[in-house]
């Protein structure tokens, strides 16, 4: 089982990091979305472009600006540039210069055109940027066919696009017009002959990616190009797009064939999780139990455990050290630490040597912590080795789980597979999710299937933990001890709706009290004592340390944080027969590549 859980986890692993795309991330770059990417590409009869270019931020921090970043081929040019701003519904445009003030920008051309913004974001900020400006040599006449071929969504963005929507608009109908979009084949393309548009929307386009969008239509729709060449192109084009349409509807199908995948895995193993039997003795319900007076016949550290199937936690380790100051082996007193503000520590004195007998977390603590003869709280806290102290802590609570097991209260041998079934209904809802999302990112996925998916991923992790629920880690012997612990904290739990004197005087309640503190019932345990006993009473027993220690909040709050905050320190703890419309990954070598934008 060990091998399978290893083996499925590394898969999941390498897979997940298959899955993840590298993106560029700057240290001090602003936190930022875009929302919006609006462009309209209006092809002129001289094979020019006007664009307009909307985006829509959302920033998170303050920034300085924005910029935009225009690629183009060495015949072409960008020319009658502007630049608008749109906050909160207000259009205003922003002027050219060198200053860098605020609400002006510069256009700079180095390997291509930049416009940098400068414009004051603080967080919460949303607006719109406007470009437009006009392309030149953006279309190329062939003998045989008109050629648009652009990047119109850029693959240099620093962030994700939340939404794209991208037209190419012509003049008029164009009855002969054949387009094809590549980038992220989960998005849309609509190619409108009769109203001359072609429409590209998509969600979630990943900065590296873009949308390139590549058109042919008749030379008549552009007869003042001067962009020519006497070569025939259209076959070439439509076989090319072919060829892409095919690798795309490739993707699509092996997203199909992943998730399809994914599906069979959970009925298989949700089948084979029903086959998982009982193993183990389980102890009765809480509501099945009677009160018992008797106290258990182990040790209190013993009893949380087996309450909780757990390591012991700080109220285990409160319970020794207050059992043990009331069998007068350790002493506490309360002192006042701080030179301008006194707050209240607890100093630990060693009376009986014995005391640290099998403890080597209490004789560091002594030894180490404090001088040998005594440790404080304030002490603790101010220990210059954390991970040391919380080493022996882990230690200590790793001695006493042992214990279980070694006295035969648990199975170790239910309790690994136990383990490796929750493991396992951990890595197999890991595995199909990621196989989900890859599947999403791949392709266009039906709904339905979808759906089914998911659910039954859902319900074979389920499966799985109904099936380690089926496994009990107790034993026969352990089951039968944990009633009667279980039975002391009933009692323990609905005190006061019984006397206490009837159960036994306060000498029985001084071996009780541990017990108390271990399973978290010490303030409600000597709240009712004070009310049955009188102050003379509790004044004489061994119950004054607990007084002091449990009874206020105060107290409590600093003697058993101080060891909790000082243990946690150191831890760690598509179209494919050449037709219009197809949306495929890919490039047909549109100019316009490394185009995108961000914040400075």
């Amino acid at each position: 089982m060990k091998k399978i859980i290893n083996l499925l986890l590394m898969l999941g692993v390498i897979t997940l990091l298959f899955s993840v795309t590298g993106q560029r991330v700057l240290a001090d770059s602003p936190s930022y979305d875009i929302t919006n990417v609006k462009v309209a590409s209006h092809i002129q009869a001289d094979g020019n472009l006007t664009i307009e270019r909307k985006i829509t931020y959302k920033f998170d921090s303050s920034a300085r600006g924005v910029y935009y970043r225009q690629n183009l081929l060495k015949n072409q040019k960008l020319l009658n540039p502007q630049v608008e701003i749109i906050n909160q519904g207000v259009t205003k445009a922003i002027i050219n210069n060198s200053s860098g003030s605020n609400d002006t920008y510069q256009l700079s051309y180095k390997n291509g055109y930049q416009f940098k913004v400068f414009h004051k974001v603080k967080a919460g900020n949303r607006f719109t940027i406007v470009y437009r400006y006009k392309i030149t040599n953006a279309i190329k006449n062939w003998q045989d066919t008109a050629e648009l071929n652009f990047k119109i969504i850029g693959n240099g963005w620093e962030t994700d696009l939340d939404h794209v929507e991208a037209e190419v608009i012509f003049p008029s109908k164009v009855p002969i017009l054949k387009a094809w979009a590549h980038g992220d084949i989960s998005g849309h393309i609509q190619v409108l002959p009769d109203k001359g548009r072609i429409i590209m929307t998509a969600d979630n386009v990943a900065g590296d990616t873009g949308i390139e969008v590549h058109a042919i239509f008749p030379t008549s729709v552009t007869t003042d190009n001067k962009n020519v060449s006497n070569e025939k192109r259209k076959q070439f084009i439509l076989k090319q797009e072919k060829q892409l349409a095919e690798e795309a509807n490739q993707r699509r199908k092996r997203a199909g064939y992943i998730l399809i995948f994914s599906i069979i895995v959970s009925i298989l193993a949700i089948i084979v999780s029903l086959f998982v039997k009982k193993q183990g003795s389980k102890p009765k319900k809480m509501s099945a139990l009677a009160h018992s007076y008797e106290i258990p016949e182990v040790s209190p550290i013993i009893a949380q455990i087996l309450d909780k199937t757990s390591k012991p936690d700080t109220q285990a380790l409160m319970a020794l050290i207050t059992e043990l100051t009331g069998k007068h082996k350790l002493e506490i007193r309360e002192e006042k630490v701080g030179k301008i503000i006194k707050k209240s520590s607890y100093r630990i004195f060693l009376k009986d040597q014995t005391a640290l007998s099998q403890q080597p977390l209490l004789r560091f603590l002594f030894d180490e912590v404090g001088n040998g003869a005594s440790f404080s709280t304030y002490e603790l806290k101010k220990f210059d080795d954390p991970k040391e102290l919380s080493e022996k802590y882990q230690a200590w609570r790793n001695q006493y789980y042992k214990q279980a097991y070694q006295r035969n209260y648990f199975s170790n041998k239910i309790r690994e597979k136990k383990q490796n079934i929750v493991a396992l209904a951990g890595i197999l809802v890991v595995i199909n999710a990621i196989i989900i999302f890859l599947s999403c990112m791949l392709s266009i996925i039906s709904w339905q299937l979808l759906v089914l998916a998911i659910s039954l991923a859902i319900l074979n992790g389920i499966s799985w933990l109904v099936a380690a629920s089926r496994l009990s880690i107790y034993t026969e012997k352990g089951a039968e001890i944990t009633n009667q612990v279980r039975s002391f904290k009933k009692m323990l739990e609905n005190i006061g709706n019984f006397k206490m004197r009837d159960i036994g005087e306060l000498i029985l309640w001084e071996d009780i009290m541990p017990y108390a503190v271990a399973l978290g019932l010490s303030e409600k345990v000597l709240k009712q004592l004070r009310l049955e006993f009188s102050e003379s009473e509790l004044a004489t027993s061994d119950l004054v340390v607990y007084q002091t220690l449990y009874l206020t909040n105060s107290s409590s709050n600093n003697f058993e944080h101080s060891f909790t905050s000082a243990f946690n320190a150191g831890s760690s703890i598509s179209s494919d027969t050449g037709s219009s419309g197809g949306f495929s990954s890919g490039s047909s070598g549109g100019f316009g590549g490394g185009s995108g934008g961000g914040a400075f």
